[in-house]
């Protein structure tokens, strides 16, 4: 037994198979099973089907000749007449009762795919939604996995400053020296200064605290911006030195000073500082002091740097502090 075609229609089955799917095929109760030969049987759930419909039986005609004639051969069978036009379709049948669900029969060989039916006219309406379900117990916690493997090591970190050298002044000095540098290495450095100069007579004048890259004090120079609440003033502080700061008896700097330090251009020395200072008149005032200095060699490498006052005579006061640092790759 095959089974030809095997479509569902709302919760029925519609079938065509090739002898009685009577004990062989399992259904739910109401599908419909139809033989070539037009019998039609419909389930009544599992296996279990009966037989619905037949097409009556053709008696012949007794042949001609009358009582006591002997039938003639049986004549050759006749062309097959054309198809006749389909006939309209009949009105839908009420929907019978649906009977009880039988016991589910053992699941039948999987037929081969049929051809796909044309779509039915009349959509079924959506039946209700079911009620909901009471919830579960709480599942029991699991085991706790297996610990991973380590991962592998998180890439570089990003540029920073790394300290190269510092000087804390516990009496007054001269100046400070950094040595050991390597400008066309380290190519750039940055100095944070904090910068007390002593104590004196106004009277004496500005003092002047200077840049002398590898002790050399030729081919500098500074230009200088000075910003009060008042004024602001530009002037070419000095066609000689390369100035880090300047101020009468007293005053306090606080500057940091970028410094490019590689061969090949001038050396320049820029610095941004904010200044405490006492006035010539004996007034303490504040202002902003910018420096753009330089160093005129540009072949020969920086390997140190001192920072002394100008005139010798020891104006950077105990209390004063220098930090070198340079740029990590």
């Amino acid at each position: 037994m095959t089974i030809l075609t095997r479509k569902s229609l709302g919760s029925i089955d519609i079938l065509t198979v090739s002898q009685s799917p009577d004990g062989i095929v399992s259904a739910v109760a109401g599908s419909l099973a139809k033989l070539p030969n037009g019998l039609v049987y419909r389930s009544s759930g599992g296996t279990s089907w009966s037989l619905l419909s037949q097409y009556a039986p053709v008696i012949p005609s007794p042949p001609p000749g009358g009582a006591g004639s002997s039938q003639g051969p049986q004549g050759s069978q006749g062309f097959q007449g054309f198809q006749g036009s389909q006939g309209s379709q009949g009105f839908q049948g009420f929907q019978g009762a649906q009977g009880f669900q039988g016991s589910q029969g053992y699941q039948g060989v999987q037929g081969s795919i049929g051809y796909q039916g044309t779509q039915g006219i009349i959509a079924g309406s959506q039946g209700s939604q079911g009620t909901i379900g009471p919830e579960g117990h709480q599942g029991f916690q699991g085991h706790q996995g297996f610990q991973g493997h380590q991962g592998s090591s998180g890439g570089g970190g990003g540029n920073g400053l790394r300290l190269v050298s510092s000087h804390i002044l516990t009496g007054s000095s001269l100046g400070v020296t950094f040595s050991g540098l390597n400008g066309n290495s380290d190519k750039n450095y940055l100095l944070k200064s904090f910068i007390k100069i002593t104590a004196g007579s106004v009277a004496a004048g500005r003092k002047f605290i200077v840049f002398k890259p590898n002790g050399a004090t030729t081919n500098t120079a500074t230009v200088t911006i000075s910003i009060s609440s008042s004024s602001q003033t530009a002037s070419n502080l000095s066609s000689t030195r390369a100035i880090l700061a300047e101020g009468y008896h007293g005053t306090e700097y606080s500057a940091t000073t970028e410094i490019i330090a590689r061969t090949g251009g001038n050396r320049l020395f820029t610095t941004a500082a904010g200044v405490y200072y006492i006035q010539s008149s004996g007034t303490p005032s504040n202002r902003i002091h910018r420096h753009g200095a330089y160093w005129a060699d540009s072949s020969t490498n920086l390997t140190s740097l001192v920072i002394a006052d100008n005139d010798g005579t020891s104006t950077i006061a105990a209390g004063s502090e220098f930090y070198l640092y340079k740029y990590e790759v």
